[in-house]
This record gives C-alpha cells, sequence and structure tokens, in this order.
C-alpha cells in the first residue's frame, strides 16, 4: 500500500508543481508523507517520537516559487526515492511470505506439471530435483523472513529517521514559535482577566456612587421640605448629606 501511495505521489508532484493553480496543497501532502513515514518508522524502532517537519509554507493558486523556498517540502522530496528502495525490499517480501508454502507445494504437485513448477529458480523434472531443492527454498524462505527482513525492515527505518529529519535550525524555530505562540495565548488570557476586573471596578464604582448621588440628593430635597417646620432637623438632615458627600 505505501508503495503504490508513494508511485502514485511520485507522479502526480511534477504534474502539480507545473500546475500549481489546480493543485496547491500537493506540498503540504508531501511534508504530511513525510511525517508519516517518519512516525511509522520511529514506532517500529520503539524509539521516542520522532521530531516532525514543521508545517509546509501555504502557497496560493498559481504560486510554483514557494515549493523552492520551502525547506520542509525541500527535505521531504525524499520520500521519492521511496518507489526505488522498496523494489529490493517487495522482493525480498516476497520471498520471505511466499517462498516456503511455494516449496511445498513443488514438491508435491510437481509430477501434474513436470517442468512447470520450479524451486530455486530451477524447473523441477524429478524427485531428487524436488527433494534437493525444495528443503533449500524453504530454508532460505525462513532465513528471509527470520533475519533478512526484519534487518531490512530496521535498516529503511532507521534511513527515514535519519533523511527526513527536520535540520536543527528548523527544530529550533518551530520551538520559538511554539513558545512565541504559548505567551501570546497566556498574555491575551492575562489581558482578558484584567480588563473583565477592570469593568467589574467601573461597574461597582459606578453603581455605588450612583446610588450615593440619589441618597445625597434624597437628603437635601427633604431637608428643604422640613426647613420651616423643624430647622433643627432639616440642619440634621444637611449634616448627614456633607458627610455622605466627603
Amino acid at each position: 500500500m505505501r508503495f503504490f501511495k508513494s508511485v502514485t505521489l511520485l507522479g502526480a508532484l511534477p504534474i502539480s508543481l507545473l500546475l500549481g493553480w489546480i493543485i496547491p496543497g500537493a506540498t503540504a501532502g508531501l511534508v504530511r508523507l513525510a511525517n508519516s513515514e517518519r512516525y511509522r518508522a520511529a514506532k517500529y524502532l520503539g524509539v521516542p517520537q520522532a521530531e516532525e517537519l514543521p508545517p509546509a509554507l501555504p502557497r496560493q493558486s498559481g504560486d510554483v516559487v514557494t515549493p523552492f523556498r520551502d525547506r520542509s517540502f525541500k527535505r521531504s522530496l525524499k520520500c521519492l526515492l521511496m518507489p526505488v528502495v522498496m523494489i529490493p525490499e517487495l522482493f525480498i517480501t516476497a520471498i520471505s511470505v511466499v517462498g516456503a508454502p511455494a516449496a511445498v507445494a513443488g514438491m508435491l504437485l510437481w509430477k501434474l506439471g513436470p517442468g512447470n513448477f520450479s524451486l530455486m529458480g530451477v524447473g523441477v523434472g524429478n524427485w531428487f530435483d524436488a527433494l534437493a531443492l525444495g528443503p533449500l527454498q524453504i530454508l532460505l524462505s525462513l532465513g528471509f523472513l527470520g533475519w533478512l527482513a526484519p534487518a531490512v525492515a530496521r535498516g529503511h527505518a532507521n534511513v527515514v529517521l535519519t533523511l527526513l529529519a527536520p535540520s536543527a535550525e528548523q527544530v529550533e524555530t518551530a520551538r520559538l514559535e511554539q513558545r512565541v505562540e504559548q505567551l501570546t495565548k497566556s498574555r491575551a488570557g492575562a489581558v482578558d482577566s484584567r480588563c473583565a476586573e477592570l469593568r467589574r471596578i467601573e461597574r461597582d464604582l459606578h453603581d455605588g456612587t450612583q446610588a450615593q448621588l440619589v441618597s445625597l440628593a434624597m437628603r437635601i430635597g427633604v431637608a428643604k421640605q422640613v426647613m420651616a417646620e423643624d430647622p433643627e432637623k432639616a440642619a440634621k438632615l444637611l449634616d448627614d448629606a456633607r458627610d455622605g458627600a466627603e
């Protein structure tokens, strides 16, 4: 599946670069493929999660210049080696998986069509060939399955982690960008909290002062009404109003 995916991408990439106005997301897709390959390689080797390549630079329709200054895209171009590398890997896999069952079938069924069944690449026409070449093919297949195929898989994973790794400058830049983003979010949260607190204080001041002014106006109004009948009470109300004003 990975082989066919890489072959498809290899065929689509030149078209996407020449017709960038049609497929502007091809560069981002190749970077995501590179990160996916690094993730699988790290998981297979059982090592800590590998650093990802930073996302591809945004590209508008018709822009075929940006990919040539996009370091993530240029590094992920090494994924195009996958189809070439996977040809011998598929050959080794086929021998590992199919070799032993094919040998058993050839040893048992060669008589149905002498010369039509082959073992170790040699046509089987008699029991000597079947009994000599069959076990040899089984041993070779088991050797591929138990030693060569895992070794090739580990080598492939290590090469992927090395070739598709972001540069130290990219890692540092991504770390700084993440730090700036975190600081921006925390600053925005602090500003929002401070603004909310200021609005609360302003509301409390406004509401409390307004109530006190209303009370002051009522006291003065009552003092004005009772001044003629009870000057002492009016004087007391005015004293209270003055204290409230202070």
